[in-house]
């Protein structure tokens, strides 16, 4: 069901909002975030809202027209008696403290069917709000959104607008508990917050209905003791004097390296596969970060073929767990139904199996894609074996094993449509005992990747398995530039078989 008339509320009327929208000052930032949390609703088919803080219906007025809109109910919960806001049919007021859940439902049972929009604008207070998000959390359906607003204490702070002490020591508390809860549930979680009014923290739940929260613990911070500041200012002169030693002495030295590497490569030399061999490391003056010696391209090619031998139960093990953490991520990020998939550096194809899961038509390769392999072929990922314009997505995660950065890049956007997307996971790795690049700061690696395809998002995220254990970014790229295509008959025949 739709509909066009604005919805009217006793202090309110949406047209002030439509109208009032990306405007200006501190009235245009208040009306954008409601307008936000009303264009997540209208999403929902049928929505079920339920809001923990009337007072004088703003919110109210917001999700009233959304369900008016897209045939959903809303509840609205005060303490105080705020039942005369609105008469719509669709509107169920429950006066009673936001945490007494079994009250709540038991006037409105409907909300154990599942909630797809929870909001709370309550008691100001960390308890307070953590009650009400750990009591509400397990009504909520997958993929709902959960909306905190007064997050940001930058408006109380002393000489601003609304300077205010014990409203700001509130704010703050409310603002690390969102950030802590998120953490302790991150991999079923993605957390955005606006800023600007009091801001407005916004949470994508990823779990099913029925799912307990991990209970918020404190982030850990260096503290700003003697030692901790003594320790800081020591690595930033280390660091400096390391940056003259090697603009000035080394790196002419480490041009002379790379260049020898490279015409290594061009000869295909052969030389010893033994990793107990193989040199040192050396700083890439190209990228600035440290990067494994090679003797030639052969022994890159070998040293990584072999991971699999050296850590295939454990990899075997990983795989699995990797196949969910990518499967939960993307069905959020994406829709990759009917769209062609390239996984680079897939090993045993946990995330291939992703993408096939959420509908794609994917397929993966790598160096070592182990027996009998149905999702990973054989590939070198600097030498895609895919005719140009093949894919619609290619994926990786794998830059820190990338031999030559750019012409890896360049391949990619060869086998990219005009229109693909290029999603990298990029983890901030040391370097063990695989990995090519040091990707502890991954700075230099964005900036190289910046100028091949155009950055539309990154993210933070974590990634955690038996093998795996590393935080870092997920890049959401397309391409600068495109080459002509040729005819590709892989899939056609992918799709006959």
């Amino acid at each position: 069901m739709t509909t066009t008339t604005s919805i009217k509320t006793k202090y309110h009327n949406f047209d002030e909002y439509s109208l009032a929208e990306n405007a200006p000052g501190l009235a245009g930032k208040v009306v954008t975030q409601l307008m936000w949390m009303y264009r997540k609703t209208v999403e929902k088919t049928r929505p079920v809202v339920l809001e923990l803080g009337t007072d004088r219906g703003a919110s109210t007025t917001m999700f009233l027209q959304a369900c008016e809109e897209k045939d959903g109910t809303l509840v609205s919960v005060d303490i105080a008696d705020c039942s005369d806001i609105s008469s719509s049919p669709r509107w169920q007021f429950v006066r009673s403290d936001s945490t007494n859940v079994g009250y709540i439902l038991s006037k409105a049972p409907h909300l154990e069917r599942g909630i797809d929009i929870l909001y709370i604008d309550s008691l100001h207070a960390r308890a307070h709000v953590e009650k009400e998000l750990t009591g509400w959390y397990p009504y909520l359906n997958a993929g709902s959104w959960i909306f905190l607003d007064d997050v940001d204490s930058h408006p109380y702070r002393k000489g601003n607008r609304k300077d205010n002490f014990e409203a700001e020591i509130a704010w703050d508390q409310i603002h690390k508990f969102v950030k802590s809860f998120f953490y302790a549930n991150e991999d079923s979680l993605y957390l955005n917050i606006l800023y600007g009014s009091t801001g407005l923290a916004c949470l994508l739940k990823l779990s099913p209905k029925g799912t307990i929260p991990a209970t918020a613990t404190s982030i850990r911070h260096r503290t700003n003791s003697l030692i901790a500041l003594a320790r800081h200012y020591a690595v930033l002169a280390l660091a400096r004097i390391r940056h003259g030693f090697l603009r000035f002495v080394r790196r002419p030295l480490v041009k002379g390296i790379l260049k020898r590497m490279r015409k290594a490569v061009r000869r295909g030399a052969d030389s010893s596969n033994n990793i107990e061999q193989l040199p040192r490391y050396v700083v890439d003056p190209q990228l600035g970060v440290t990067r494994r010696w090679y003797d030639s391209y052969d022994q890159y090619l070998s040293h990584q073929a072999e991971k699999l031998t050296k850590v295939g139960a454990t990899l075997r093990n990983s795989d699995q767990q990797y196949e969910q953490i990518v499967t939960n991520r993307y069905r959020q990020i994406d829709v990759f139904k009917g769209k062609r998939v390239i996984c680079l550096g897939a090993r045993l194809g946990g995330e291939v199996r992703a993408f096939k899961s959420l509908g794609a038509l994917a397929i993966g390769i790598d160096l070592e894609p182990g027996p009998k392999n149905s999702h990973v072929v054989y590939g070198d990922f600097h030498h895609i074996p895919f005719p140009n314009q093949s894919f619609d997505f290619a994926f990786t995660n794998a830059i820190d094993h990338v031999f030559d950065l750019e012409r890896f890049l360049d391949e990619v956007n060869r086998v990219l449509l005009p229109n693909g997307v290029f999603y990298v996971e990029l983890g901030r790795v040391k370097l063990g005992n695989y990995e090519v690049l040091d990707m502890a700061e991954p700075g230099p690696v964005l900036k190289v990747l910046g100028s091949r395809f155009r950055i539309e998002s990154q993210k933070e995220i974590t990634n955690t398995t038996n093998y795996i254990n590393w935080g870092g970014l997920v890049l959401k790229l397309s391409p600068k530039g495109t080459i002509p295509a040729k005819p590709h008959q892989y899939f056609t025949a992918l799709k006959a078989s």
